[in-house]
């Protein structure tokens, strides 16, 4: 019984570290994105709002930027 103990704590300890590790590269993401879409790039950002929802489909900060970012590139009916 300890034993399994040991694999499920295990088990989530991993998978725990998992999900962390994917909230860094989304956060990573929508901040270059960020930076970009304040110089002006709205290209750029739009690439890095996409890659950032690569990671995380369902971020609702990624999907708003990106629509910003479509906006001001004059494809609002992609941003919508």
């Amino acid at each position: 019984m300890k034993c399994m103990n040991k694999y499920i704590i295990f088990a989530f300890a991993l998978l725990f570290s998992l999900t962390l590790s994917a909230q860094k590269a989304e956060r990573k993401q929508i901040r270059e994105g960020n930076k970009l879409y304040e110089n002006e790039q709205y290209t750029e950002a739009e690439i890095a709002y996409l890659k950032a929802l690569e990671v995380n489909p369902n971020s609702p900060q990624s999907s708003m930027n990106l629509g910003n970012a479509l906006y001001r590139q004059q494809k609002a009916q992609e941003a919508l």
